[in-house]
């Protein structure tokens, strides 16, 4: 392949062991699709078309009314009420992080 700006694709006739190589206009190479023209519009669209598929798949989860957060271990003790400036009790900083939901 010729990566080029120029509308005209030029032609390259490369060999490999008595076996010409096939020129082509477009190669993905470690999942990114390199063009001819050396933009990356293709790519982008492949991108957009990737993220919608997953959104569309995932659609009916979000949309899902039925699904309820589940408590936490039963203490519902919100820590910005504590009015005690106790930092060294660290452990329940990330409580976001272990919310589980259930359908």
């Amino acid at each position: 392949m010729v990566i080029s700006k120029k509308s005209s694709d030029p032609k390259c006739n490369l060999v490999s062991k008595g076996e010409q190589i096939k020129q082509v206009t477009k190669f993905k190479y470690l999942g990114y699709l390199i063009t001819s023209d050396g933009r990356c519009t293709s790519e982008i669209s492949n991108r957009i078309a990737m993220v919608k598929d997953t959104f569309q798949k995932m659609n009916p989860i979000l949309a899902n009314t039925n699904i309820n957060k589940v408590p936490d271990d039963g203490d519902n003790d919100d820590d910005d009420d504590d009015d005690d400036d106790d930092d060294d009790d660290d452990d329940d900083d990330d409580d976001d992080e272990d919310d589980c939901y259930r359908f």
